[in-house]
Order: structure tokens, then C-alpha cells, then sequence
């Protein structure tokens, strides 16, 4: 059912189709709040449901300027898919984060700025990997020793858990968490430093 909204949101989006997105969205939405989707089923496909909700979010809050909704979809999703008390970080956090900056509700976002980040969501469909990678698993294997899948999460969104939390905690009046946030938003690897990056050194 995610997989199929997914589809509907992605090629309105790329049809630039609002009605189509808005349908998808509200669709979620329901979905999430009627309580009828199973957290673990959703958790075997992390590579659909966590970018499909992120960029719900954000369709919300910056193309229907409905911050409240999006602040609203990315709470239930976190509360069904997320244990904050785990410490994994996926690209959803900074779409709730940002939402929660331009609402000013920092008390929601304060559950999922963690002290210990532990790891990432792997958003990466297991179809796509490489042909090298596949024949080294495929030798280690063969020894008896199995290799880990890699985890597949683009640094930007690291880069933004980061720098939108520092400045939630900027709110609080939490400078010493924050900057040491904004110290590890700088040092996120990428491959061009962002903007983020950037303002969190000026700061």
C-alpha cells in the first residue's frame, strides 16, 4: 500500500500533479492515524517509507505552506516507526525537525535529538547493489564469515538532523548540546560542502 502511494506521490509529483500529491498525502496521513499500519511490516521496506513520508512533510510545509499538517504527519510517522530510545537516525528526523523550527514547537522534536546517535536507516533498496560488492559478499560467504549490508543514507540529510537540532536546542537554551551538534555537522563527509555546513561553522 506505501509502495503504491509512494507511486502516486512521485509521478505527481514529477507530472507536477498537486491534486495527485495532496490525494497521497492525505492518504498517508489517514492511513498513519487510523492506527491500521504495522510498524514492523513498514520497517522491512525503510527505503520506501521513510523518503516517501519525508518528502510528504515537506510537500506540506513548504509547497502548501501547512506547516501544522506536515508537523502533525511527521510526529505519527515518528511515533509508529521510531524508538527514540534506540538512537537511529533517518532522513524523516530532519523533516521534522525543520518543521518543528518553523512552527516553534521544540518540545516535539526534543525526543529525537539523541546523545548517542547509534545508527542510520538504510534507505537504500537491497536491488541496487553493485556487482563488485555482490562478489565479495558472495566469497566471504563462501568462507563462513558473512559480511554486513552496507547502509545506504545520503550525508545531507545527516548534515540537517544535525544543524535543525543544534538550533532547536539554540530555543532551549541548550548551547553546550548545540554546538556540539554544530561541530558534527561540520564534519560530515560529503562530497561538496552544503549550506548547512557552512552556517554552522559561522555559528
Amino acid at each position: 500500500m506505501v509502495a503504491a502511494l509512494k507511486a502516486l506521490y512521485d509521478s505527481s509529483i514529477g507530472k507536477n500533479n498537486e491534486q495527485g500529491a495532496d490525494r497521497a498525502v492525505e492518504f498517508l496521513k489517514h492511513l498513519i492515524d487510523s492506527g491500521n499500519m504495522v510498524a514492523a511490516h513498514l520497517k522491512l521496506v525503510p527505503d520506501i517509507v521513510f523518503p516517501f513520508t519525508r518528502n510528504a512533510v515537506t510537500y506540506c510545509f513548504r509547497k502548501k505552506n501547512e506547516p501544522q499538517i506536515g508537523m502533525d504527519l511527521a510526529l505519527a510517522a515518528m511515533r509508529l516507526l521510531v524508538d527514540p530510545n534506540e538512537g537511529i537516525v533517518s532522513s524523516l528526523h530532519s523533516a521534522l525537525f525543520a518543521v518543528c523550527l518553523r512552527v516553534n514547537n521544540v518540545e516535539a522534536a526534543l525526543p529525537y535529538i539523541y546523545r548517542n546517535v547509534t545508527a542510520l536507516v538504510n534507505e537504500n533498496p537491497t536491488t541496487t547493489s553493485e556487482p563488485a560488492s555482490e562478489s565479495v559478499s558472495h566469497v566471504r560467504k563462501q568462507r563462513g564469515v558473512s559480511a554486513p549490508t552496507p547502509t545506504y543514507f545520503e550525508s545531507k540529510y545527516m548534515v540537517l538532523y544535525l544543524y535543525y537540532g543544534a538550533l532547536l536546542l539554540m530555543r532551549r537554551n541548550e548551547l553546550r548540546r548545540a554546538i556540539s551538534l554544530l561541530e558534527s555537522a561540520i564534519l560530515v563527509p560529503g562530497t561538496a560542502t552544503s549550506v548547512a555546513q557552512l552556517d554552522a561553522l559561522k555559528k
